[in-house]
């Protein structure tokens, strides 16, 4: 079946007139277990077919804003000088505040003391780069 002729015979089957002889299913005038276990699994069907199309626009469209973004980032060279500053700030400031949850303190009574274990930071690095 068509999209069209699912979306007929869910129509006819939806209404409480039951306006069966105008659907594409109806084989000899009369509504039947089978068409109605026809119209489920078709109905599902098309709803699969369309969200697989809908992921499929999706990726297209994230793919094309990216080769926007990038077509107009590589055209203003201070805008892409702000992009990378920005994203350098924003990565520094990111590992900043993870090692200081990494940081035992010491108290000698009179003042704190923060230690950071040098593995530890070395294994922060290696994770925020992507490094396994």
């Amino acid at each position: 079946m068509t999209d069209n002729e699912i979306i007929k015979a869910l129509e006819c089957c939806a209404r409480l007139n039951k306006k069966c002889n105008k659907c594409p299913l109806l084989n000899d005038g009369a509504v039947s277990e089978h068409c109605i276990s026809v119209i489920r699994c078709e109905v599902l069907d098309l709803i699969k077919r369309q969200q697989a199309k809908i992921a499929e626009l999706h990726e297209i469209n994230e793919g094309l804003a990216m080769s926007l973004l990038c077509d107009v980032v590589n055209k203003d060279p201070d805008l892409k000088k702000e992009i990378v500053a920005t994203a350098e700030y924003n990565a520094i400031t990111e590992f900043a505040e993870r090692l200081h949850k990494k940081a035992d303190v010491y108290d000698d009574g009179d003042t704190w003391f923060y230690f950071v274990d040098p593995d530890e930071i070395d294994n922060l690095v290696e994770e925020m780069a992507g490094v396994e």
